[in-house]
């Protein structure tokens, strides 16, 4: 019996660890994309100066959200299963704006990412962490 219980214990491990991962690549993502929106501001191609400013603020906030939800879900926080749940929740009508807008590839990518972050939390047992 303890067998089984080991060997649930590992799949809900590496299942929060997937979805840790999944979390800590869009992070990489927004940060790629606030280097992208300052680089353009650099060239001067940007055409509002303070609404780029603001775009990256905002991308480097919710890249830390996500950095922090990333790392509580890697060493099985509990507090962060809802804020996940919600994150990639959100993510799924993005994907579907994508695909309508005739963006295949990118919502693809993003509807990935939502089902895996949401399979990643729903599959995983409550950690019993509270880091």
């Amino acid at each position: 019996m303890s067998s089984v219980h080991a060997s649930s214990d590992e799949w809900s491990n590496g299942s929060r660890r997937v979805g840790a991962v999944l979390l800590w690549v869009q992070t990489g993502a927004i940060l790629a994309a606030s280097v992208f929106y300052l680089v353009e501001l650099a060239r001067g191609l940007g055409d509002d100066r303070a609404r780029v400013l603001m775009s990256v603020v905002v991308f480097l906030v919710g890249a830390c959200g996500l950095a922090v939800l990333g790392r509580g879900l890697w060493h099985g926080a509990t507090w962060v299963r809802t804020p996940v749940l919600v994150w990639h929740a959100l993510l799924v009508p993005v994907a579907v704006s994508l695909a309508q807008a005739s963006q295949l590839i990118f919502a693809v990518m993003v509807g990935a990412v939502a089902l895996g972050g949401l399979g990643s939390v729903l599959l995983s047992s409550p950690g019993k962490s509270t880091t």
